[in-house]
Formats: C-alpha cells, structure tokens, sequence
C-alpha cells in the first residue's frame, strides 16, 4: 500500500482503540472517528477496536468496510461497566497479538485506564510502535479541582501511576497543547510528549447563512453570546450568571446556551430564579441544524476552569473560528486554546471570575461591528493554516508513517 503524498510510503496498519466509541454522543469518540477517515483519505490502513459499537452515525458511511471492530456487544446502548473496561483491556491485548505486526501503529485513547497495557506485549515482542493518545487529563482533573471525595482522589491516584508506567512505555505520547505537555512532563520526566493540536473538519464546520434562526428565535439586532454543548464542573458558567444579572437593563446583548450538563442545569435554575429574560438556555434548537444554530450567534464562549488549564483544550475555541465567530475564552491565558484566540487575534481572554472585564469585553464587541466581524474573520484565517483537519491531519501521519 502507497500513501498518496510524495515520498512517503505506508508503514503498515494503524490501529486506534479506546473502550466506548459513541460518535454519535461523544465528541472524543468523533474526533477519533474523523481523524480515522483523514487517515483512510491518505491511503492507509486504519480499524478503530473498540468495546461498545458506534451505533447510526453518518459519518460511518465514509469509512471503508471493517474499519470499526467492536470487542463487546457491538451496541452504543450505554452499557459499559468497570468489568467491561477490564475485559476489553484484555481482548485488546489479545486482538493486537493475533494481528498486529511489525510496522504497524497503535494509538490508545485514555479509556479504560492503563489502556496502553495493551500494546506492550506487541511492542516489545514485535517491534509495534505504540503512541498514548491523551485529550483528557482525566485523573489529574479530578484531583486538580477535588472533585468526588476521598474516595476518587485514592482512586485518580492510582490512576495517575498506571498513567505514567503507560507514558513511559510508550514511544510517544500525543497531547492536544503545550499546556497539556508541560503536565505530562511534570508527572512523569521520562516520557517523549509530541504536540498535535486539536481541530475541527471544515467540511462539517463551516460558516453558513442563519438569518432565519434569529427571527424565529426573536434575537434580531442583538449581540447573541453562545455556549454550546456539554458542561460539567470544569465549565463553571458562574460569569455568565453575574453578567446577565449586570446586564439586565441592556436590551442589547443576550446569552444563549444550547446543550446540557450540570453547568447548564445549573444555569437555567439559576436564571430562573432571578427572572433574567437576557439568558435562554435550551437542550437542542429542533427546527435548525447544528450549523445554522452556530452561524446564529455572533460571538462564542469556551469555557475552563483555570485549575483544570492543562488537562485539556476546549475545542470550542476552533469551532467558533471554522464559523468566523469571535471567541470569549473565559479561563488561564496560559492554556493552548487561549493562546491561539491571542495569537489569531479572534476574541477575548477573559479570568472566570473576571466579571469588569466580561462585561467591558461584551461592550466592546456590541459597539464595534466592523471589529467584530474582522476578528471572526481573523480567526477563521487562523483555523484555516492551523487547526482544519486537513492541516492535522498530515501532522498524525508524518507521526505515524515513515518517510
């Protein structure tokens, strides 16, 4: 088999495995999925070994047949226990010695713990090369925002040291920002930590007309402010609150929040309570498809929690620049996703408990139209050279493919 760029020749299969793999719910699940066809569109060989089958999802129809191999009931029902993390270790393992062979890949996702196990046996016996995937930090989250107790921190810990055994044997460890490669360092010195950032899929994300969704919605001329998708304790949403609240009197600017999670929840109540009109927080918008909702808005919101700055990179950031929509990043200037709003001069970086500054920022962009179309502009540009799958997808196979 040739890949299809000039001077370099396919090095063998690549197997990517991680446990559940929803991409119909899961955006890691998808992201894995996307960055599997980008592999298959360079002329390689890729299955994705999984636990839980993919379930219907129309971006299965573009990869190749077999290139999805459920380990477990083959079902995206939601079953996926601690003894289904245990036994799909262990028939992973035993997938990859059956097939895996010398020139080959594998690239594990964090799920379940210690996935890397997996390969050992192939890498040492068979000269596998074998790369850690990390998107999240889980385990150091936990413990960075003491979140669930003493007995998750017990728990998270002895994650953390399957972790570093699992980094250390790997030839390298693939994270989404330097943020996340400084952490990884941090916890175990002997690891190789390669950068390859995070992204979105032009083809799937991209700017669209969404006039119609305004009227409908009663937004007209108003600077809609949007958060979409789910969010757990590491999104505080608490500005958000204290802004619509400083916000009241201003007819001019509204928050939209479409998605779910216990950050949104909380949201709702919350401004249910204080009968603010100026926050509507919805599940879904049924009667628009997910871009028209996108293109709706007219600045975007990720949000991090600064303690959690490292152990992952909101790419909610790169979705607001594939729509041409400036981005409010609320959380440390220090973390990738913020760095890059910086560096593509597209939006805003903002403290989560900064509520001068979110205010004084949303000012800013209501008043000034011409800058806020030209950073939204901006930041597409910047998408475009930087993080369009397109782009990444060349960094993963000059990783994973000899020249």
């Amino acid at each position: 088999m040739t890949d299809t760029r000039a001077g370099t020749a396919a090095r063998g299969s690549i197997f990517l495995v991680r446990g559940a793999f929803r991409p119909g719910s899961d955006a890691v699940s998808r992201s894995m999925l996307e960055l599997a066809l980008a592999i298959q569109r360079a002329g390689q060989d890729v299955k994705i070994i999984s636990w839980t089958g993919p379930g219907q999802f129309g971006m299965l129809d573009l990869a190749g047949p077999g290139t999805v191999v459920p380990l477990g009931p083959g079902s995206d029902s939601g079953r996926y226990t601690s003894m289904d993390r245990a036994t799909f270790l262990v028939k992973a393992a035993l997938y990859l010695w059956n097939n895996a062979q010398r020139g080959d890949s594998v690239v594990t996702l964090e799920d379940p713990t210690a996935l890397g196990l997996a390969a050992v046996p192939v890498r040492w016996r068979r000269k596998v090369k074998h790369y850690t995937y990390l998107m999240d930090l889980q385990s150091i989250q936990y413990l960075s925002l003491h979140h669930g107790g003493l007995r998750s921190a017990v728990i998270n810990r002895i994650r953390r040291e399957l972790d570093r055994f699992t980094w250390r044997s790997s030839d390298a460890v693939v994270v989404l920002g330097e943020c996340m490669k400084t952490i990884v360092q941090s916890v175990e010195s002997c690891a190789r930590v390669e950068v390859i950032p995070i992204w979105q899929d032009s083809s799937r994300i991209h700017p669209v007309e969404a006039g119609g969704i305004r009227q409908a919605l009663g937004t007209g001329d108003k600077l809609v402010v949007m958060y979409h998708g789910h969010a757990t304790y590491r999104q505080p949403m608490n500005l958000i609150l204290a802004a619509a609240e400083e916000l009241r009197a201003d007819s001019g600017i509204t928050f939209s929040v479409v998605g779910n999670g216990p950050s949104v929840d909380w949201l709702k109540q919350s401004a249910a309570e204080r009968k603010l009109t100026n926050i509507d927080v919805q599940a879904s918008v049924d009667k628009f498809d997910f871009l028209t909702v996108l293109s709706s808005a007219d600045v975007h919101l990720a949000i991090l929690d600064e303690r959690a700055t490292g152990t992952c990179v909101p790419s909610k950031t790169y979705t607001a620049m594939a729509v041409g929509k400036p981005c409010l990043y609320l959380g440390a200037e220090y973390g990738q996703a913020a760095m890059d709003v910086t560096a593509a001069r597209s939006g805003y970086v903002v403290a989560t408990d900064d509520l001068r500054g979110f205010v004084a920022c949303l000012h800013e962009l209501s008043n000034n139209e011409a800058d806020r179309l030209q950073m939204g502009q901006r930041g597409l540009e910047y998408f475009t050279r930087e993080r369009d799958l397109a782009v990444i997808g060349e960094k993963w196979m000059d990783l994973l493919v000899s020249v």
